[in-house]
């Protein structure tokens, strides 16, 4: 994989520090990179795409700014999950909550390491 095969996100910035490595920055300093739905939405992609890749041998997860990540965003995030147009704020939070799950799993079952 190269940075350049890659689209680009809006939450994220890839670099290629080595052939077989890519460095993934959670760009959200403004809010010390707390979790999105757009976040979520690109994480998801990447993992995707990390596992499809068999030259790749591992991801770097870091953080911009002084925070790693906060945790979910609880002060508005004004993205929403895929799908949760017009469901209403309990639903759309249980659709949230399952993104999070799911690029957690995705990570946790990916072929390649992860380091955070």
């Amino acid at each position: 994989m190269t940075v350049r095969d890659l689209p680009e996100y809006a939450t994220l910035l890839i670099e290629e520090p080595d052939d077989d490595i890519v460095l993934v920055t959670m760009n959200r300093p403004e809010r010390l990179n707390a979790i999105s739905a757009q976040l979520m939405t690109d994480l998801q992609d990447l993992t995707r795409r990390v596992d499809l890749d068999r030259t790749l041998r591992a991801v770097v997860l870091t953080g911009a700014g002084r925070g790693f990540c906060a945790g979910a965003d609880l002060l508005g995030d004004p993205s929403i999950p895929p799908g949760a147009e017009g469901v209403g704020p309990i639903v759309s939070r249980f659709m949230a909550q399952d993104q999070i799950a799911t690029v957690n799993e995705s990570i946790h079952r990916s072929r390649k390491p992860w380091i955070a």
